[in-house]
């Protein structure tokens, strides 16, 4: 661009004296040919001009027939707005030049210094200036302008003494304080008690920094006493002459609410894979990246080091035999066809062998690319355990010659009770097969004519919780009669509540009929011995009493006194045999009832 474009083509010249007017008009066409040059002897006249007339620059004499002095400087540059207005000092008011600057002139000029390379030069000048300050006050404006509008608070503050000097909207509304009491505040008006030392520790140490630029994390207090947590960035500069920070608070107190509860959530699942043995692995198919949590590294043995996880290190750990089973399911997991749940083997480094169960699944792209495979790997070896001595458990009940049947008590009526279980054997002794009891009270066993005796006595157990024994006879489903040995204990859960029944039950149908046998045995003895007793006896007590009768005559021979006392004796012991015999039979018989 030439010079002479950027000179001015309309200039307003506002000056009485008809000499000092020719003067400057002179030298302007020389300094600025085919420039248009306007004249104004009055404040009215200079008024209407620049009312009606669009100049890019105005010369501006100190006095004026109307007006004169800082109110007539004051006034024509208010009119030009952003016209850049010169001011004409004279030998009597040279000094005044200076203060012109001060109201907002340009630029001024002793009217003696007045030649055309001098007004070339401050006609220049002031256009230059002119165009800086308005590139600066649109600068300021835009400035302004973010900061008034942004949706950030933002404030300014005195270094010195902690006072708002300025705030945005957004801190107004944010922390419920209007414009006016913020600038009636400190910084220690917006933070808790218990933030002030930290607050002051800060600004002293600022004051001491000639410039700075940082970011922190503070508590602030908002007006309705709510303490909220904020990221404030900040950085020095000088405001209205004083020593200042320039402040954005964000605030992020829903932001570290969430990292709290990420972290506790995180936490717990860390704990959660700890206690159900669980670890998390991640592989990306495109850059084959693998991750494997730390409960993965537990479960698996393999040691967690600074180098990527290796999968072939693990691949080394799955035990021969389950090796087809895991890539099986592994390759239809890496096309993304299917899912994959399998259980398998590993054998660990330190020469343990585990059982684990893996889950994963496939993340696709929209038109159903894998991308990326991942799951759960969980250690089931103490599960793998507990069924295999359930299995036992229920092998050596499901085998047992004893009928076992166990029944889940009803937790409102505890008299009442249903079936979930019964052994081969069950089948065999009542003749009731599984679908016949299971889901039915116990109380269908009691189904003989004797049997309403201890139905009630099973009833009455079951009501107290408490163990029973008992024998009866009661019906096959088959209608045939048999006899019973029925055992019912209570069993608890682990918090003491009991919640089912034991119950064994034995057919003691052959021992009963040995039993009656006995008894019947015993009863015909019983009554043999009564019978022959009484034939016995009676002959042995004339033999005794005929023993007694010689015995007390004259002894004189004594051979035969002998032989009767030795008759007498044999009498006796016969008579105790034949007692000791009865009172066998009776004992017998009694014990057999």
């Amino acid at each position: 661009m030439t010079q002479a474009q950027k000179l001015p083509s309309a200039i307003l010249v506002v000056e009485d004296n008809d000499g000092d007017f020719f003067l400057i008009a002179d030298h302007l066409s020389e300094a600025v040919p085919g420039a248009e040059l306007r004249r104004a002897l009055t404040y009215r006249e200079a008024e209407e001009a620049i009312a009606n007339h669009k100049f890019d620059l105005i010369f501006l004499d100190l006095a004026l027939p109307d007006r004169e002095g800082k109110s007539l400087v004051r006034d024509i540059i208010t009119m030009a707005g952003k016209t850049p207005v010169v001011v004409l000092t004279g030998l009597s008011d040279k000094n005044f030049g200076p203060k012109a600057i001060g109201l907002g002139a340009t630029d001024y000029i002793e009217k003696s210094e007045i030649s055309a390379p001098f007004l070339l030069k401050t006609i220049t000048y002031t256009l230059e200036r002119k165009k800086i300050v308005s590139r600066l006050e649109e600068s300021e404006r835009e400035y302004r302008l973010l900061f008034d509008l942004s949706p950030i608070p933002m404030w300014v503050y005195d270094l010195e003494t902690l006072a708002f000097l300025r705030v945005n909207r957004a801190a107004a509304d944010h922390y419920g304080f209007s414009e006016s009491e913020f600038l009636k505040m400190t910084l220690r008006d917006i933070r808790p008690e218990s933030e002030i030392p930290r607050l002051e520790k800060v600004t002293e140490r600022l004051k001491t920094k000639d410039s700075w630029q940082g970011r922190s994390e503070y508590l602030h207090r908002k007006k309705n006493g709510e303490v909220i947590e904020v990221l404030v960035e900040g950085s020095s500069f000088v405001y209205n002459g004083k020593k200042a920070e320039l402040i954005h608070a964000i605030d992020i107190t829903e932001k570290k609410r969430n990292e709290r509860a990420l972290e506790r959530a995180f936490s717990r699942l860390k704990k959660a894979e700890s206690i159900g043995m669980l670890g998390y692995w991640e592989r990306d198919l495109e850059t084959d990246k693998l991750f494997w949590s730390d409960e993965f590294y537990q479960i698996t043995g393999i040691e967690k080091t600074a180098e990527p996880p290796d999968f072939e290190a693990f691949l080394r750990l799955i035990h021969n035999e389950d090796m087809a089973t895991f890539i099986s399911g592994y390759r239809s997991l890496r096309t993304g066809l299917h899912t994959m749940d399998i259980e398998h083997r590993i054998s660990c480094p330190d020469g343990r062998t585990k059982f684990v169960r893996q889950k994963g699944n496939a993340v696709k792209t929209a038109d159903g690319k894998a991308v990326r495979i991942e799951g759960i790997i969980q250690d089931i070896t103490d599960r793998k355990a507990d069924e295999l001595k359930l299995l036992l458990r229920e092998s050596v009940i499901a085998n047992m010659k004893e009928a076992v049947m166990i029944t889940e008590c009803n937790a409102y009526e505890p008299a009442q009770d249903r079936a979930v279980f019964v052994n081969n054997a069950f089948s065999e002794i009542t003749g009731y097969m599984p679908e016949d009891i299971l889901g039915r009270s116990s109380e269908i066993l009691f189904t003989g004519d004797e049997d309403a005796l201890a139905l009630e006595k099973y009833r009455n157990a079951n009501k107290s919780l408490k163990p029973l024994a008992l024998e009866f006879s009661t019906v096959r489903r088959s209608g045939e009669d048999y006899w019973m040995s029925f055992s019912m204990v209570p069993v608890p859960n682990s918090d003491g509540e009991y919640t089912h029944r034991l119950i064994i039950m034995r057919d003691i149908t052959e021992r009963r009929e040995y039993l009656n046998l006995l008894k019947r045995q015993n009863k015909r003895l019983k009554e043999i011995a009564f019978t022959q007793s009484h034939i016995v006896r009676a002959p042995l007590s004339r033999l005794m009493g005929l023993v007694n009768v010689l015995l007390s005559t004259d002894k004189e021979d004594p051979d035969l006194e002998i032989m009767l006392g030795n008759v007498g004796t044999s009498a006796q012991e016969l008579d105790e045999v034949i007692k000791n015999i009865v009172d066998k039979a009776v004992s017998d018989e009694q014990k057999t009832a």
